[in-house]
């Protein structure tokens, strides 16, 4: 692949494909000749089911077995030498390497925030089609599912499929590849909000971490083992000990899932705000993982205990707030 983009197929159209820059998203690159060993020590994830051509979630959690960082993960291979892209949002990076550089003391190990790389998103039925016209025959390999990894001599290129019902893509550009993506992008796509796609995100079920909410969900909270971002096989890693008792004894009794809040707020909800189940004083609240401004109001990721899945006792921040509404999982 050349890094003049292929011409774009006129069978497309290109209101069939929404386009945005992630610019929320930021990496840590860990590289060295212990990466693989040191990273299977720490996160939830098995690394060995993350390879050139699939990426996996996976967190990094402490003693207690809560999330302190969640990470889309990539591996890079390049002749001899692997290094690992774990992407998350941009607030939490900083956090994630102080806290694993903790742990990374004896080891042969290099964390460093990832400069130099822009994020961008595409969406719509068309998008694979869309992608293997601009780029190359190798995007055919993600169309279905999973990672391709084509370094350019500009730059790292990565394409990632996304979960969901509806076809999404992550590509990930080396800053010198961006402005000329950009370009190609803006002449065949459909502009797309940083809010519709964090919509799409919260409608797959697809959880994040922020500072506000380090700390204070297990991985079994947001699903996580259901999206393959946990390995109860592969040996100790951080926080493992509670994280596999919790799940074999089946303790795990709140879960996320998706709500809609059809009331203006201010502050609009953000990660971390409380929702509150009336008439249960003593219950814990539950906890918002995401959201996202839609016409219909706001749409959030919750953490909540099951027997209140019906969401008839749920109230946002306190017991006089707005009403939040179930929605099923896309």
């Amino acid at each position: 692949m050349h890094t003049k983009w292929q011409a774009f197929s006129p069978s497309i159209e290109a209101s069939q494909i929404g386009f945005c820059e992630l610019s929320s998203l930021g990496a840590l690159i860990v590289s060295g000749q212990d990466a693989e060993t040191f990273l299977q020590g720490q996160l939830t994830v098995n690394l060995k089911t993350i390879t050139d051509d699939q990426s996996q979630l996976g967190a990094h959690c402490n003693l207690k077995g809560r999330m302190q960082s969640l990470f889309r993960i990539f591996k890079l291979s390049q002749g001899s030498e692997s290094r690992y892209l774990l992407i998350a949002a941009a607030s939490l990076i900083p956090h994630a390497i102080q806290n694993l550089k903790k742990y990374a003391l004896f080891s042969k190990v290099k964390l460093e925030q990832a400069e130099g790389l822009r994020y961008f998103g595409l969406v719509g039925e068309a998008s694979s089609d869309f992608l293997t016209a601009l780029m190359s025959e190798q995007v055919n390999a993600v169309a279905g599912g999973g990672t391709t990894y084509l370094p350019q001599p500009e730059g790292d290129l990565i394409i990632c499929r996304l979960p969901g019902s509806i076809p999404r893509f992550m590509v990930i550009l080396a800053t010198s590849l961006a402005e000329s993506f950009i370009q190609a992008m803006q002449k065949t796509t459909q502009g797309l909000s940083t809010e519709q796609w964090e919509a799409l995100d919260i409608q797959a079920g697809i959880p994040s971490l922020y500072p506000n909410t380090e700390d204070l969900l297990l991985p079994h909270h947001v699903n996580l083992p259901e999206l393959k971002g946990v390995s109860f096989d592969k040996g100790c890693y951080l926080g493992q000990e509670i994280i596999a008792r919790m799940h074999y004894k089946g303790k795990i009794k709140r879960h996320m899932y998706r709500a809609l809040l059809a009331e203006s707020t201010e502050p609009p909800p953000c990660p971390g705000d409380q929702v509150i189940i009336l008439d249960a004083p003593n219950e814990a609240p539950g906890i918002v993982v995401r959201s996202a401004k839609v016409k219909q109001g706001f749409e959030l990721l919750v953490v909540l205990d099951e027997q209140y899945a019906d969401f008839s006792k749920i109230r946002f921040k306190k017991a006089d707030g707005p009403k939040l509404h179930r929605l099923d999982l896309m």
